[in-house]
This record gives C-alpha cells, sequence and structure tokens, in this order.
C-alpha cells in the first residue's frame, strides 16, 4: 500500500522582538533585546512544521526572513518525507553566498521545520522517530552574566539551587584576571561544592590570558570552560586545550560537521556544542553528534532546548541540556524543567506550538515592510 504524499506548498514567516528585563553585556555584544524568525512550513496534505530563529538586532532578523524565504524556493513542490534530498538540494544551493552564516541559518529552519512534518506524518515524537529514547536529561541554568555585579550573580546562583538546578553556567571575560577569579570564586562559595559549575568566556580572552586564567580558576572545580578565545582561532583555541586540564568546550559558532571535523582534527575541543540554527537543523546536528562520538568525544546542544532534547534523545553522547528563559515566551508549552531535569513530550514532531496571542504585541515588520 503506497504511503500518502505530504509535498512542500508553503512557507509563512513572523518576526518577533523579546525585549529582555535588563540588557545583557558580552564581551563581544550588548544585548538588549532577542529577534526571532519564526517560521512556518505547510504541506499540500494539511501538515505544518514550525521553527525559529534567533540574532541580535531587527535588520539581521529580516535578512534572515529574505534567506529563508529565499532557500523554501529550492524545496518548494519536494516531498517533505525525503529529507536527506531537501538538505542536499539546499546545501548546494548554498555554495553562492556561502555555506555558514545567514545562509545556513535559513537551511536550518527550513529542514527543522521539515523534521517537525515528518514526526507528525508518522505520529510519532521527534526522538522516536530519530530512533532514539525518552530519558530525563540534565538541564543547567544559563545566566549569571558580565554585565551583573557579584552581589546579583550570587543571588542568582542561589535562586538556581533553590529552584533545584544541580549544574549552572556563569560568564566570565573581565577586564582583569582578578575580577574573574573573584566572579568564580562568589559564585562557587555560593552554590557549594556539589553543584557542577561551566564557565563561558564569550570568546572574551587571548590566548595566553586563556592559558593563564583558566589555570587559575580550575581550582573552582568547573565542568568546562567555553569559548576562551575568538572562535576561529582554531590553532590558539587547541593550545588553550592543550595547557588546560578542565576541559574546553566550543563549536556554537561553526557551521556544518565540516567545521566541526576541524576542531576535532585539531584536537582544539574536549566537549563540542552544536547550535541547531548554525550547524544546519536537525539533520545535520546528529551527523555532527555522530562524528564526535567516533571520535569518541561528547557533545552538549548550544540553547535551543526545546528540539535540543529530542536529539539528545537519540545521541548517546549528549549530556547536558541548556536552559536560558529568553524564548520560553514564544511557546504555548515551553520546556517543562523539575529539580534540574527536563523530560521531551510524546506529542507528534517537536511538539510545540507558537503562542501567537502573546506575541502578537511583539511583532516587527519583515523584510518588504
Amino acid at each position: 500500500m503506497s504511503q500518502p504524499e505530504h509535498r512542500i506548498a508553503a512557507i509563512e514567516t513572523a518576526l518577533v522582538s523579546l525585549p529582555l528585563d535588563r540588557p545583557v553585556i558580552t564581551p563581544i555584544h550588548r544585548i538588549p533585546a532577542v529577534d526571532c524568525l519564526l517560521v512556518t512550513l505547510r504541506t499540500d496534505s494539511g501538515l505544518q512544521g514550525i521553527a525559529y530563529l534567533w540574532c541580535f538586532g531587527t535588520m539581521r532578523a529580516r535578512a534572515l526572513a529574505a534567506l529563508v524565504e529565499d532557500m523554501f524556493a529550492v524545496v518548494h513542490g519536494r516531498d517533505a518525507l525525503a529529507g536527506e534530498t531537501a538538505w542536499r538540494a539546499m546545501w548546494n544551493e548554498a555554495n553562492f553566498l556561502g555555506r555558514t552564516g545567514a545562509v545556513m541559518f535559513a537551511l536550518s529552519a527550513i529542514d527543522t521545520a521539515l523534521w517537525d512534518i515528518r514526526g507528525k506524518a508518522a505520529d510519532l515524537p521527534l526522538w522516536r522517530l530519530l530512533g532514539g529514547e525518552r530519558r530525563k536529561v540534565p538541564v543547567y541554568a544559563g545566566g549569571l552574566f558580565l554585565s551583573d555585579p557579584i552581589d546579583a550573580i550570587v543571588a542568582e546562583a542561589k535562586r538556581y539551587v533553590a529552584a533545584g538546578f544541580g549544574a549552572m553556567k556563569m560568564r566570565t571575560g573581565a577586564k582583569t584576571a582578578s575580577e574573574d577569579i573573584a566572579r568564580v570564586e562568589a559564585v562557587r562559595d555560593a552554590i557549594g561544592p556539589g553543584v557542577t559549575l561551566m564557565v563561558d568566556v564569550v570568546q572574551g580572552w587571548t590566548v595566553e590570558e586563556a592559558i593563564k586564567r583558566g589555570r587559575e580558576i580550575s581550582r573552582f572545580n568547573l565542568f568546562w570552560i567555553e569559548d576562551p578565545v575568538l572562535f576561529d582561532d582554531i590553532e590558539g583555541l587547541a593550545a588553550v586545550a592543550a595547557a588546560l586540564d578542565v576541559p574546553v568546550t566550543a563549536g556554537e559558532n561553526d557551521y556544518g560537521r565540516r567545521g566541526f571535523r576541524r576542531l576535532i582534527e585539531l584536537k582544539a575541543a574536549d566537549i563540542l556544542m552544536p547550535d541547531l540554527q548554525r550547524v544546519g537543523g536537525v539533520s545535520e546536528w546528529l551527523k555532527t553528534a555522530a562524528l564526535a562520538d567516533a571520535h569518541g568525544l561528547r557533545v552538549t546542544p548550544h540553547v535551543f532546548p526545546e528540539t535540543s532534547i529530542h536529539l539528545m534523545g537519540a545521541a548517546p553522547n549528549a549530556i547536558f541540556l541548556e536552559h536560558v528563559p529568553w524564548w520560553d515566551r514564544l511557546f504555548v508549552r515551553p520546556l517543562g524543567i523539575e529539580s534540574g531535569f527536563a523530560e521531551p513530550t510524546d506529542a507528534p514532531g517537536l511538539g510545540l506550538a507558537f503562542d501567537w496571542d502573546r506575541l502578537e504585541g511583539l511583532r516587527i515588520a519583515g523584510p518588504s515592510s
């Protein structure tokens, strides 16, 4: 008996800006709001799949919208269930503008929405469709930003512990080593020895600083040091990874498994962090995780917890799930976290729906407005 076809028929996009309670400042960003592109793909059989992209800046969000619309033309009319064929067609089309940057963002959104459709067509949650298992995964709270004073991040860290988180990530990359050390020491003292602590430098150190400061803060029992130097200084990153006993985590700014292959070949990271929108969507995330597994490396997804939790079920080498609450308001039912753990939904596909009523007042004009 032949299976019904699900041809990709239409796309809808919407831009929303999610203001933060206060601006977040990192060594490379000043973030007053998170700007998101919401993508809905529809098939001629009535199925729909969703995905979202995010960036800092409304003009950038409009550029992403234009590229997603352009990439949609590549898959329009194709079989929505023929995932690898659609991905490869978009990959080939990306050649002209380059297979990194915003073009890969656009490819990722289409790919992720198509996986949502496939799950719904099979009436299976994505984690099961991918051959994974429903497992509780540990979640770390992402926050403790460099732009907040020490007393504020200490209070924030204590709130995470009170909420049941057994792990959290703080930011460093201050102008002086003494401030970085003081901040890490204050958080460790506040949360005690039993809570897992990660440090994200947000590319804020030179290679020399990374080696020196990394050794100095390693006494605070860190699970990893993330992005200690500029992400595209792979040789420098490898030097840091070789010099430190604390595992180095990197990869959120890399594109596709080919980008991660270089990280692996140069031994530039001990734990890889694929980002759903940069790596190439669900399809390429899974291939990257498999590549890491073949080299005995662990992976940890960068944000997108609502989708990443499905991928972790299908990737045995995936460890912590990252949660930053900025995107929770996009969804009718955001990912639930209890006592520092989360489980994927049993609903078909991603099991997500955009909360359009809540988002109506947050819309921004699109690229043609």
